[in-house]
């Protein structure tokens, strides 16, 4: 039997981050994969040359999040190119978006003095509210409103009016504006995302700590309200009947990274206080699953709107599919993911509602649909394809919705059982994606730790 201070379930990049900060603490650290391999959904798959991975994943990070986890452990988050436009597809043709707000820049300045000025905390207020509401308080703007609501869309997969989160909006908004001066930053890690994860790993192991894949955690253990430990399934079944065997990992404290719905699976209901269980089931429903569906397609020449490095966009209104979505580039952002000679492009559509998602005519009639749009806003598509790949987007995540976000999500710190932690893209947290699974994992090691730790001092987190 195993012993260690802190056992971390779930080896996506939050579950890596705690480890990577844990071990680094000094901490005796374990953290434990169920699949054959470290990445959660920073999985590169090889495909006639190109380098596919789970749909489009850009990291959102102004430079306090993630970016300083990396710089913390004393290793360098190598940027890509970095996008220099975010286009715009509007009547019929491709526009910088930065030309909604050419004419109205003293407007636009006050809006951003006083979502700088404001304290975080003040964004709390809004966790109900729709941008709409909050940006109408401000001015009567249709060019400031239209951008704002373009910018939640690209972020939180949002495409009405109704869905785009006010507070959620505002905290990303802040920090961009502070640490970049600018709406909005994104980048491609240069490592890859699965080169991302690695860096991680070897820092765990630098110094001390341990990375177990093939290991599936099946129940937590607790005795008198404390973490005593956790049970884990030994190694891959063999055949798909086996009841395989367990071993007990001791550990006073678990920081649990997997999604919220598979939460109640290693940790009993009997032991967690029934609304705290009532918000992980309320979380955990299908409709609540930040979805969308797209394609990869390679290419003999690279197509795009206004520049190699833009993020694209279209709103909902005018398309065939009727909802909002997303392509850029992704062999400029990284010329490893495509042969030499060829380019790999990515695109998106948002769904409203993830349940659609399972009604098989719809989804074809929306690849169609998809198909359609994207034929027609790039011309050049159809003769210079080689080949084209759909995919879903499933369980990426919780719907940052109003009424879905802030205190409705679980804390980190688990009531009535001493110990235990959730962290993760699903938990309570700050930003998106990836990066907000790392400021969660720092929100869980503080908690560890009893104190903040002051390098993060002024990175925004819970």
């Amino acid at each position: 039997m195993s012993r260690y201070d802190v056992v971390v379930i779930g080896g996506g990049v939050g579950g890596c981050t705690a480890g990577a900060l844990l071990s680094k603490l000094g901490k005796s650290v374990v953290v434990l994969e169920k699949d054959s391999q470290v990445s959660g959904r920073c999985i590169d798959i090889p495909y006639k040359g190109y380098t596919l991975n789970l749909g489009g994943h850009l990291i959102v990070d102004p430079g306090s999040g993630i970016t300083k986890v990396f710089d913390y452990l004393g290793k360098k988050l190598e940027f890509g190119p970095i996008n220099d436009t975010l286009s715009l597809y509007h009547e019929g043709e491709w526009v910088p978006i930065n030309e909604m707000y050419a004419g109205i820049k003293d407007e636009i300045r006050g809006v951003i003095k006083e979502i700088v000025s404001s304290d975080f905390s003040e964004f709390d207020r809004y966790e109900n509210v729709p941008l709409r509401y909050w940006v109408r308080e401000r001015t009567d703007s249709e060019e400031i409103l239209a951008l704002y609501e373009i910018l939640a869309g690209l972020e939180f997969q949002t495409s009405e009016w109704y869905d785009h989160s006010a507070s959620e909006f505002l905290y990303m908004r802040k920090m961009h504006y502070q640490e970049k001066r600018m709406a909005a930053f994104s980048f491609w890690p240069k490592a890859g995302l699965l080169g991302l994860v690695k860096i991680l790993v070897d820092s765990i192991e630098e110094n001390g700590g341990e990375v177990r894949t093939d290991s599936k955690a099946t129940e937590l253990i607790v005795k008198d309200n404390k973490v005593r430990g956790v049970r884990v399934q030994k190694s891959p079944k063999l055949t798909p009947n086996e009841y395989p065997e367990t071993e007990v990992i001791e550990a006073d404290n678990v920081i649990c990274t997997i999604p919220i719905w598979n939460v109640l699976d290693i940790v009993s209901e009997d032991l967690l206080p029934p609304w705290f269980v009532a918000k992980v089931k309320y979380l955990a429903q299908d409709q609540f699953r930040d979805s969308w569906y797209g394609f990869y397609a390679g290419l003999d020449k690279p197509i795009y709107g206004l520049s190699e490095h833009e993020i694209a966009s279209w709103t909902k209104d005018g398309t065939r599919t009727g909802q909002s979505g997303y392509l850029y580039l992704q062999s400029a952002f990284d010329r490893s993911m495509a042969p030499e000679g060829k380019h790999l492009m990515i695109c998106g559509s948002y769904v409203r509602d993830p349940l659609l998602m399972k009604d098989r005519q719809w989804l074809e009639r929306k690849f169609e649909e998809l198909d359609l749009d994207m034929e027609e806003r790039f011309p050049d598509l159809k003769e210079h394809c080689l080949w084209k790949s759909r995919h879903l987007i499933w369980d990426c995540g919780i719907f940052s919705k109003p009424g879905l976000v802030g205190s409705v999500r679980p804390d980190n710190r688990v009531p009535n059982v001493e110990g235990l932690y959730l962290g993760g893209d699903t938990a309570r947290g700050i930003s998106v994606g990836m990066d907000r699974a790392a400021r969660t994992a720092l929100t869980c090691t503080e908690l560890i730790l009893g104190e903040r730790l002051p390098e993060f001092k002024d990175s925004p987190h819970l």
